[in-house]
């Protein structure tokens, strides 16, 4: 008979709030958005791989209370309330009592994986092949190797978090000869007391073993399994590999739209790589009609209708077909023409401007520290879009990075950057953070390897030097060059200004370029003969999270004391960053993004950075406004 099996605490045990919890309350991403990343990394990475061609399929339903059975519903869960209510009230939160005559549930199946794989009398079981313990049992442990999409080990608790009263329910068929492991697990906020008991953030809902801190087991009963099966109007048929997870009172926001919306947007790669067949709610979404889905649902947000014109070539090119880098790309802070052979960097410029996909293979070294360096690579697709916006992913295998984002918002590009070779994989798998949002140089993967600091760098500075390279090598016209200095005079009546008086002596302070960031003493800042950035006090505390982002602007100090330098720049007659390369003599953990007349955007990369910046005249000194964003 199943069960809920508390933790009790003892004096030796912590008390607190779950801090993996908050790990996964991004502010910029809808929860959905968040639990459907995890899931669809654990049902990705869990495939199996068979002969017959058969693909992986995901069933979803949001079930009413017409398909549930509201006793066995009631029974299930009715005996955590007290813990779910004193959990809650020690962080001050209300907690809402389940509507046990209406009820909801979220049901996800999965036909075609592997299931909860491995011992399950044992919550200490270590490896790729224990999914049971590392499910139900591991927290921020880490159990995946190699190429898979999830890591770090934390995400799981977002399949609770999906649920109002933070309880998942499994039935998963590891094998084919198996009926099935039925299990449960709530998990609370906060340590809390009942009476005089105190318990910890878990509760299994397994066998009753004889003591209250035996092994939680699941049940295997063929009877118990059925009853569970009809509760919740399971399609799982006996000996169907996989697993059916049951969310029940799934939080309001969760619906057919959203968890829609969130497919699209977090798994529109695997989906149109024939990697899954999905379907939601009685919609079924393949490659064949997701362009169909992605303008009813996602209409002018990302991925957008044109950008699968762009991703259907990168999907069908030839790798032989890929323009290759030579070795020595990332070692400049930009990419120069010499990393390709003259006659097909004119083919590159040419099929660029004329808004062809255009595809590269770009070699990255990554640096084990134990054993050898590893030769690697990326492939990288771009595509000149004058007349869209910036659109563009990071992705590792089947995994959108959503939050690696180093082109300006303004260039008018596609792009991707895809990483699914096996030694740079299983290094950004590393590196990233528990939501898989991010690559973060500081997390635990790192530390096994060296110079991860530039494998990193250059990944995520591969399409921004790509681009940089493409627009700065086909120069543009510019008819108007003079047309604000020799302008034809028109017809009508010239009005009449009044001059501007000024005072003697007083000097006036040029004005801080409105888009440049406030630094926060994190730049020391030289100008004179040329431009120097320097880390100051600002970029040594160690709460800083690198990258981080900056700009600066240049101007020739023309006349001391009066005017604004910045306004009286020209291009024409002073210097244009974007067509000269001579200018960055010194970058060392400094990407430069972009460069634009007199404007230069920056990442740093690490608090030992330093930037060096020549080229003026020399009888002139420059003035410099610089700022990094700490937001």
């Amino acid at each position: 008979m199943l069960k809920w099996n508390p933790e009790k605490l003892n004096p030796l045990n912590t008390r607190g709030a779950n801090t993996t919890i908050k790990n996964f309350r991004d502010e910029h991403k809808l929860f959905t958005s968040i639990f459907i990343r995890e899931f669809m990394q654990n049902f990705l990475d869990a495939r199996i791989n068979n002969n017959s061609g058969e693909i992986s399929r995901i069933s979803i339903r949001i079930l009413e209370e017409d398909k549930i059975d509201k006793s066995y519903n009631k029974n299930a869960l009715e005996n955590l309330l007290p813990h779910l209510k004193a959990s809650n009230s020690e962080l001050g939160l209300e907690t809402p009592t389940p509507d046990f005559n209406n009820p909801t549930a979220l049901v996800l199946e999965e036909f075609l994986t592997v299931g909860l794989t491995g011992s399950i009398n044992d919550s200490g079981a270590k490896g790729r092949e224990e999914r049971w313990a590392n499910f139900w049992f591991g927290e921020a442990k880490p159990s995946k190797t190699g190429k898979d999409l999830g890591r770090a080990g934390q995400g799981k608790v977002t399949y609770n978090m999906a649920s109002s009263t933070n309880t998942i329910f499994a039935l998963s068929i590891p094998d084919e000869n198996s009926k099935g492991l039925l299990f449960g697990k709530c998990i609370f906020a906060h340590t809390h007391k009942i009476m005089s008991d105190e318990f910890g953030h878990n509760s299994y809902w397994s066998n009753l073993g004889k003591e209250d801190h035996e092994q939680p087991v699941p049940t295997t009963d063929p009877v118990a399994i059925n009853d569970f099966k009809k509760a919740y109007s399971l399609e799982r048929k006996d000996g169907l590999r996989g697993t059916s997870w049951v969310i029940p009172f799934p939080k309001s926001h969760i619906d057919k739209e959203s968890l829609i919306k969130a497919f699209l947007q977090e798994f529109f790669i695997p989906i149109y790589r024939n990697k899954a067949e999905i379907k939601i709610c009685g919609e079924e979404i393949t490659r064949s009609n997701l362009n169909e889905y992605v303008r009813k649902y996602l209409g002018e947000g990302e991925p957008s209708i044109e950008y699968f014109d762009f991703l259907e070539h990168t999907m069908s090119a030839d790798s032989n077909g890929l323009h290759a880098v030579k070795s020595q790309w990332w070692q400049n802070p930009v990419l120069t023409e010499d990393c390709f052979e003259p006659e097909e960097l004119q083919k590159i410029n040419n099929d660029f401007e004329k808004e062809e996909c255009v595809g590269f293979i770009l070699p990255v070294s990554v640096y084990p520290k134990k054993g050898n360096a590893k030769e690697s690579y990326i492939k990288v697709w771009v595509q000149l879009r004058e007349k869209h916006r910036c659109e563009y992913y990071y992705v590792r295998d089947d995994l959108i990075i959503t939050h690696e984002q180093h082109l300006p918002k303004m260039a008018p590009v596609f792009g991707l950057v895809l990483a699914e070779d096996g030694a740079i994989s299983e290094f950004l798998a590393g590196a990233e953070e528990a939501s898989h949002l991010k690559w973060n140089q500081k997390e635990d993967g790192m530390e096994s390897y060296n110079r991860s600091n530039e494998t990193l760098s250059n990944v995520r500075q591969s399409i921004v030097k790509l681009f940089n390279l493409l627009r700065g090598s086909n120069k543009e016209r510019i008819e108007d060059l003079f047309d604000d200095i020799l302008s034809i005079p028109g017809t009508g009546a010239k009005k009449k200004q009044k001059r501007k008086s000024r005072k003697k002596d007083k000097v006036v302070t040029p004005p801080k370029p409105e888009d440049i960031p406030a630094s926060h003493n994190f730049l020391i800042i030289d100008d004179g003969s040329g431009v120097e950035l320097k880390p100051g006090p600002g970029a040594k505390d160690d709460k800083v999270e690198f990258p981080v982002t900056g700009s600066l602007k240049v101007a020739y100090n023309n006349i001391s004391g009066y005017g604004d330098p910045f306004k009286n720049y020209h291009p024409a007659f002073d210097f244009d960053f974007k067509n000269s390369s001579e200018h960055i003599k010194i970058a060392k953990n400094i990407n430069i993004l972009q460069k634009m007349e007199n404007k230069i955007d920056f990442e740093i990369i690490d608090k030992d950075f330093y930037l060096q910046v020549r080229g003026f005249k020399a009888d002139q000194q420059v003035r410099v406004k610089a700022g990094v964003d700490l937001s």
